[in-house]
């Protein structure tokens, strides 16, 4: 019987981005170092780890403010790489990598954002290295004003006390990847809108990547609710006819709309209920007719809670004393004292005491 050879699988060769645009390839570390900083910008360091031999290659390219740059070290090393100030530097990692700023640690395999303030430390994989994208924070600002319909209130800050990873992750990689491929491809500045049509989509999904790390615009203004049409009708409504509305289906007939739709707009434009705002009308005139009747008229509470629209007198006394603090029969005799109470009348002094006495 013939023994199986088990033999692990080789591990396949990264993709090289923007393999048309070669840039540099060297085994000194100072040659790729400087190939990526007149890209980026970043002026980084680069560390060899001891006992690796580089075997360095840069490919990268700029489509309008944006640069690409795909680096692989063939290599451990660390890159120390300092505050992005004015700049906003993403990193897409190829592989795991090793990320250290502001004092927090993780393993990253998503894109994240270079910190405005912090030095970041990153250990890439050796051989599938990283894809870098680099632009000033003023041409991003402007163009995140644009797409979101915002004003920037500040210049674009990117420090935060947890890792600045970007939302959308796979989306986020996934289209920048591709557009480095599409770049490969064909030459942008030969298709009438091509450029301009991508930088749209690449500056988008870097606004919907960095948006929960962004603090640079003028907050929200909270719109309400829409004040329908239909809600000040049926206030008008109750207000003219609240002594003859026997139901609040009569109200929502009236402004032609249905019983829960007119429950619904009330809750929410209101803060009560048709009926509760029914009620506080009927009582509301009910005060004004106690407050203000004629003596002589000898009005009575029963025929003031029929005139407004209550049938059941015990009912209105109730919510009358619940509203008001005091029964509508003392609101009634209050009023009724006040009319009979006798006035005191005020006689003018003679005009021959006024002579007196300034005389």
């Amino acid at each position: 019987m013939s023994s199986l050879k088990v033999v692990a699988p080789e591990r396949p060769e990264q993709e090289q981005l923007l393999g048309k645009h070669p840039v540099a390839s060297s085994t000194d570390p100072a040659v790729i170092r400087h190939a990526v900083n007149e890209l980026t910008h970043d002026e980084h360091l680069v560390k060899l780890h001891k006992g690796h031999q580089l075997q360095g290659r840069v490919h990268g390219t700029q489509l309008g403010p944006i640069a690409f740059v795909d680096v692989r070290y063939g290599a451990g090393v660390t890159i120390k790489s300092p505050p992005s100030g004015e700049r906003i530097l993403v990193v897409i990692p190829q592989g795991p990598m090793f990320v250290e700023s502001s004092s927090r640690q993780w393993m990253a395999s998503t894109p994240f954002a270079l910190s405005s303030t912090e030095h970041t430390l990153m250990v890439p994989d050796p051989e599938r290295g990283a894809l870098i994208g680099a632009l000033d924070a003023s041409v991003a600002g402007q163009r995140f004003s644009t797409i979101s319909g915002r004003q920037l209130q500040r210049h674009i800050h990117l420090d935060s006390e947890r890792p600045l990873q970007l939302a959308a992750p796979e989306l986020f990689a996934s289209t920048w990847i591709e557009s480095c491929r599409i770049i490969d491809q064909n030459d942008a500045a030969s298709l009438p809108g091509a450029a301009e049509a991508l930088l749209s989509t690449l500056f988008s999904t870097l606004l919907l990547g960095l948006g929960p790390h962004l603090k640079c615009f003028e907050p929200r203004r909270e719109i309400g609710p829409v004040r329908p049409a239909y809600l000040d009708a049926a206030l008008d409504f109750i207000k003219e006819h609240h002594p003859q509305i026997s139901g609040i289906g009569s109200v929502a007939d009236a402004v032609r709309i249905s019983p829960r739709q007119l429950q619904t707009v009330f809750m929410q434009h209101v803060d009560m209920s048709p009926a509760q705002y029914l009620r506080e009308v009927r009582l509301l005139a009910a005060r004004d007719l106690l407050s203000a009747g004629n003596p002589e008229a000898r009005p009575s509470v029963s025929s003031v809670a029929a005139r407004v629209g209550f049938e059941h007198l015990g009912r209105f006394s109730a919510y009358y004393t619940k509203r008001f603090g005091e029964p509508p029969s003392r609101t009634l005799a209050c009023h009724q004292a006040s009319l009979r109470a006798p006035t005191t009348a005020i006689t003018p002094p003679a005009t021959s005491q006024l002579q007196r006495k300034h005389s």
